[in-house]
């Protein structure tokens, strides 16, 4: 296995298991119910977002609380007045972010956000649902939520302030984030079904790499962070959860690990990893990740402080897609038959860049509570028109499979031989140049005797001999490189691995010696003798592939006259029709 791939599987398996175990973390806490003993009633429930004053009387709003006037220990405190249309008190919800809150009727305290004592943070981070119940005898007395910001250089939000039956808060809630969550649920199944296939194409192909699904396995996995991260973001797993900053958490670590399978993929598009850039990318971003994540067990920063640096990330990815999509990018030959697929592959990424930054747009310049209102959106069109590119690409596969693997044997197999044709070996010497990692190892062989027995005996005889030849070269030397026929009696095996020497070494002697016994059975019918010569590169130039080639050509003739001593050849040996 290629140094590249070991390092793709690793990072792949690194952040499974991170996301992973946080999946499992987040499992946990919804089990743990907040909310134990709900009220199934569905009577009604109230807007009360602009009845809020400062401690002043003057109104107040609530997506901007920086004009509140601060207490003395630094808290906020906004004021209201409420009134039921019950008989047995009311239910009073509001949405909060990066703080904890009190809730006083009069001079007592009936709320106090809960924090859940953890190793990894001491700030009630991230967007939380507050919902309290107030008695008949508290309801004439003047409402206040006291707010205590997690972050003094951070602005404050508290919204979505309802007064109703606390179920009818709960549902209603959810209904209006039933299409979001839904979108959510349609990422999801796309990443089940991504994965699937991926899997299968990897059994099939007895292979570890998703290259040859075309990168699939890699979108699996973006998909799946994305649909866990969009679900968070939709401020519904918040009104079950009991440790709201560890979903808080979760979510700031899957938007850092998301980067890594989404530019495997683009790799497998567009051939991005051979850049020394997106390299750089994915090592800095798993540094940021174990960085953040030491950080924040220390408590010497919280994610939501270094938040900016993901910032940064998701801006340089959307420049990459930009330049992949509008640059002179060379892309597989493959793709370019499948014009569909390869077009609704950029419309794809397109949309994704242009979601994501609007979406950073409204994160930066805005008050948001839902970071993913667009790129929710904007990932899904992603992922549909991707999923509808490769349904288009596999019917093309089925309807036309058969008429491509006929045509493909023809174009670059030796029909004689059965093994790689002089185009095949060509191809193959061009895919090699360039490549960052590996070494290239030739083996160069020419069949002895050929003109005569074609000369004297006919074709039909020296087909013979040259499929004997290629058995014995696939027998040995095919075990470690493909095999090519590159002429009428010339064959060459093309070794690209770790230690093309240590393999050749192994094998060379099983030439010799098959060879030898070839020889001494068809000695006096028609001896098999086959000249080699072996030579190998770790520099995967053009002209030091040409040098490596001409090297094993010239050790082969050389072999070739030793031969000629060793096993001699005369016209009298061959007996016409024997064979």
């Amino acid at each position: 296995m290629e140094k590249s791939r070991k390092l793709k599987l690793f990072l792949i398996i690194f952040s499974s298991l991170i996301v992973v175990a946080m999946g499992v973390m987040v499992i946990i806490s919804i089990v743990e119910k907040s909310y134990k003993d709900s009220e199934f009633k569905l009577e009604y429930s109230y807007s009360v977002d602009n009845q809020w004053k400062d401690k002043n009387g003057k109104e107040v709003d609530l997506t901007d609380l920086k004009a509140v006037p601060k207490n003395g220990d630094g808290t906020l405190s906004i004021f209201t007045e409420l009134s039921t249309k019950g008989t047995e008190g009311i239910n009073l919800i509001y949405r909060s972010d990066d703080c904890s809150t009190q809730l006083y009727a009069g001079t007592e305290l009936l709320y106090e956000t809960n924090r859940v004592e953890s190793l990894l943070y001491d700030k009630p981070i991230g967007v939380r649902w507050n919902l309290i119940r107030i008695d008949n005898e508290n309801m004439n007395k003047k409402i206040e939520i006291r707010i205590k910001p997690a972050y003094s250089d951070r602005p404050v939000y508290i919204d979505s302030t309802y007064v109703g039956d606390r179920a009818k808060l709960v549902l209603d809630i959810i209904n209006n984030n039933i299409i979001n969550v839904l979108i959510c649920f349609i990422m999801f199944i796309i990443s089940i079904l991504l994965f699937v296939y991926s899997s299968l194409t990897t059994i099939f192909s007895k292979s570890i790499t998703a290259e040859k699904d075309y990168g699939l396995g890699y979108l699996a996995f973006f998909a799946f962070i994305a649909s866990v991260w969009c679900l968070i973001e939709t401020n519904t797993l918040q009104l079950f959860a009991k440790d709201l900053n560890l979903i808080e958490i979760v979510s700031k670590m899957l938007v850092l690990i998301a980067p890594v399978p989404l530019l495997f993929f683009m790799d497998s598009c567009y051939g991005i990893l051979k850049w020394l850039v997106v390299k750089v990318i994915i090592v800095l971003d798993l540094i940021y990740i174990s960085v953040a994540i030491i950080f924040q067990s220390f408590k010497i920063y919280d994610l939501e402080q270094i938040i900016f640096i993901d910032y940064g990330f998701y801006g340089i990815i959307v420049l990459l897609i930009f330049f992949v999509i509008i640059g002179n990018v060379k892309v597989d030959s493959k793709q370019r038959d499948y014009k569909v697929y390869f077009l609704l592959q950029q419309l794809g990424f397109f949309f994704l860049a242009i979601s994501l930054i609007a979406d950073m747009a409204r994160i930066i310049f805005g008050y948001t509570t839902d970071k993913a209102v667009i790129a929710r959106g904007g990932i899904v069109v992603f992922l549909m028109l991707i999923c509808i590119g490769n349904v288009y690409r596999i019917i093309n596969v089925i309807q036309y499979g058969m008429k491509t693997e006929f045509v493909g044997q023809l174009a670059y197999s030796d029909g004689l031989t059965e093994v790689g044709n002089r185009t095949a070996y060509e191809e193959k010497l061009k895919s090699i140049e360039n490549r960052k990692e590996g070494k290239f190892g030739i083996v160069m062989l020419d069949v002895n005797n050929l003109k005569i027995v074609n000369d004297n005996f006919g074709h039909e005889m020296g087909d013979k001999l040259i499929r004997y030849a290629s058995d014995l070269i696939k027998d040995t030397f095919g075990k470690i490189g493909k095999v090519y026929r590159i002429g009428g009696d010339e064959f060459a095996v093309i070794i690209f691995n770790a230690n093309p020497q240590e393999n050749y070494n192994i094998y060379v002697e099983d030439f010799k010696e098959q060879m030898e016994e070839l020889y001494k059975k068809n000695e006096e019918e028609l001896p098999i003798v086959v000249a080699h010569g072996f030579s190998w590169c770790d520099q995967l130039t053009e002209n030091e592939i040409k040098h490596t080639v001409k090297r094993a050509d010239e050790i082969m003739y050389e072999n070739k006259k030793e031969l000629k001593l060793l096993y001699p050849t005369y016209l009298k040996d061959f007996r016409k029709g024997r064979l």
